[in-house]
């Protein structure tokens, strides 16, 4: 996370968590469960975190962290 954090400075400390959870492969239900929320909640945090990132999808996640 730490790096993820580096090079997202703007995400929120939520945020980063679901990021992070996401790089390790866990799915949105998982991430839930992990951190005691929602999915819809996981969701938006997702989103948000994307929308800062100026992407869209995971795969774009793991592509802006290998550089």
């Amino acid at each position: 996370m730490g790096q993820l954090q580096q090079f997202a400075p703007t995400l929120t400390a939520r945020e980063l968590q679901v990021c992070a959870r996401l790089l390790t492969g866990m799915t949105q239900e998982g991430i839930a469960v992990d951190l005691g929320l929602s999915l819809p909640t996981v969701k938006t945090y997702r989103n948000r975190a994307f929308g800062r990132l100026g992407i869209h999808f995971k795969s774009e996640l793991f592509a802006l962290l290998a550089g």
